[in-house]
């Protein structure tokens, strides 16, 4: 637990306020509320003014200047050697949030250790004195580039109270403007959204999850505005910096504000790590027609046609989403729908064929089947799947009435027939064995199977698309299980929705989505499969 306290140091006259370490975003106001303390902050030291009056953000920084007390070193020398440092070791800058600090002062060298928030690893870096020694003997050459070079955010000016490297990032400033406009909405007072500064605010701005949380509050006041303003550009830029998550520029010219704005609720509505930070979820378009797709590339694009009604803009945003979750997870919720729902895929050979018949119980089943046998049977499936990216099925088998194919109960004849066009419809009736189902997939070009107590799941849940695929199946999951108010919610079962909790995120409380007298009724929400 961090607790604001001051650290006084008489002997050497110096006054640290130390603050907690995610406050650093406010730095400009509490360097000013030091100085108008600086009375105060001199009787701590014996009634003589300070030499030294600092705030500091955690112990780590505080430790840092008394280090550099106690070597006699200029902390404001010390912040641009660090410079030096990220000079010889670029590495340490592909990584956000970026911590370095001096631990220690010999003869020989400077150390410093360098770490990234929320990263497990830290570096140790050393920089020779002798390399320190010259730098230092040229201050007032330093001072001058210093404050010619970032004169609002020089390190000597004297009101500076935080004397860290850090505040010269521009991202840093880009902070300071995004607070004093959105100070000023909350004054009831208009901005500017089209202006330089507020376009060069968001170039500036990190991204996402390397944004403070006063920063993203900051980010909803302004898109709040942008939206009344009914200004897409200014609500598509705040977007981008909030969710780290590019809009293309359809959705700007959009004539309806309430379009980027349902994006951003829903957003916020699913657990954070779902989105910011996700690799998989880069872009979301705004395409022609109806329903939604999601590209492996990690683009999500939704049809032009689900945007007038509400309810299912929501949730094809959110299956898309459940996507990208899934694609960023894979590792986790593959193995899952394969232990827990039984779901397997395979691709178009004599092995992966040879291994969809043995869960049915094996070639010989039903009686013997011939090598050579198997081989034509194999070579008809492959023709019944299509070539893939289809929703009706290749060319039926044709074998002569005395064929194994034509067996009374043969499983792989029974699987073929009973998988229709648009097979996800008929699930009800694929062929059963060993207590799964089995069925051709044309999309995927694929066979599939999937154990009988998941499909009695499906037949629960708001749409059979749900049967479509394995990819289907979790994005039908995700999007019922964080709709906190879908009525149809309850019939996950709590065995999967600890799971989800446990592994995907708990749902946001006060899903912002409100309850509406009909949600939706069942049946099936035909859209574009997820692209492989």
């Amino acid at each position: 637990m961090e607790c604001p306290f001051y650290y006084s140091d008489p002997e050497r006259r110096s006054v640290f306020l130390v603050l907690p370490r995610g406050e650093r975003l406010n730095h400009t106001r509490d360097g000013q509320t030091l100085t108008k303390q600086q009375r105060e902050c001199d009787l701590l030291v014996g009634d003589v003014p300070t030499s030294q009056l600092r705030v500091v953000y955690g112990l780590d920084e505080l430790r840092e200047k008394v280090v550099a007390q106690d070597a006699e070193l200029d902390d404001r020398n010390i912040e641009l050697i660090k410079l030096i440092v990220l000079h010889e070791h670029p590495f340490l800058l592909h990584t956000p949030r970026l911590q370095l600090v001096l631990s220690a002062v010999t003869s020989s060298a400077m150390q410093f250790i360098a770490y990234h928030h929320n990263q497990p690893r830290s570096y140790q870096i050393e920089i020779p004195r002798f390399l320190v020694d010259d730098f230092m003997k040229r201050p007032e050459v330093l001072k001058k580039w210093v404050t010619e070079s970032k004169p609002k955010q020089s390190l000597f000016a004297p009101e500076r109270r935080w004397v860290n490297f850090r505040r010269m990032s521009v991202r840093y400033s880009a902070m300071d403007v995004l607070r004093d406009f959105a100070k000023t909405v909350s004054a009831g007072k208009a901005i500017d959204l089209n202006s330089a500064d507020f376009v060069k605010m968001c170039d500036r701005l990190p991204r996402a999850a390397d944004l403070p949380n006063s920063a993203k509050q900051d980010l909803g006041t302004l898109f709040d505005y942008a939206k009344a303003k009914k200004n897409g550009k200014a609500q598509d830029r705040l977007f981008e910096v909030r969710f780290g998550i590019a809009l293309d520029d359809e959705w700007a010219t959009n004539k309806d504000p309430n379009d980027i704005d349902t994006i951003w609720k829903l957003m916020r509505s699913v657990p954070v790590n779902n989105v910011e930070g996700n690799v998989n979820l880069k872009e979301i378009e705004l395409i022609a027609g109806g329903g939604g797709a999601y590209q492996w590339s990690g683009i999500i694009q939704i049809g032009r046609n689900e945007l007038p009604r509400q309810e299912s803009f929501e949730d094809v945003l959110r299956h898309e989403v459940g996507h990208a979750v899934q694609s960023n997870k894979a590792s986790i919720v593959d193995p899952w729908l394969k232990s827990k729902f039984g779901w397997q895929q395979f691709t178009a050979d004599q092995n992966s064929i040879d291994q969809w018949v043995g869960l049915m119980g094996g070639w010989d089943h039903w009686g013997p089947v011939s090598k050579a046998e198997r081989v034509e049977i194999s070579n008809a499936l492959v023709q019944a799947l299509g070539p893939g990216g289809e929703w009706t099925p290749g060319p039926r088998p044709k074998f002569p009435a005395s064929h194994p194919w034509n067996r009374e109960n043969f499983g792989p004849r029974l699987a073929t027939e009973q998988s229709k066009e648009n097979w996800y419809d008929s699930f009800g009736g694929w062929y059963r064995a060993n207590g799964s189902a089995f069925f051709l997939n044309y999309w995927y070009a694929e066979m599939m199977v999937v154990s009988e107590s998941a499909l009695q799941l499906v037949a629960k849940m708001p749409s059979s698309y749900a049967a479509m695929s394995h990819y289907e199946f979790f994005a039908e999951i995700y999007s019922l299980y964080y709709d906190a108010d879908d009525p149809q919610r309850p019939v996950i079962p709590a065995n999967v929705a600890t799971w989800l909790d446990k592994n995907i995120g708990v749902p946001v409380p006060n899903n912002p989505t409100p309850p509406t007298a009909a949600r939706r009724r069942k049946g099936t929400r035909k859209r574009k499969p997820s692209s492989k």
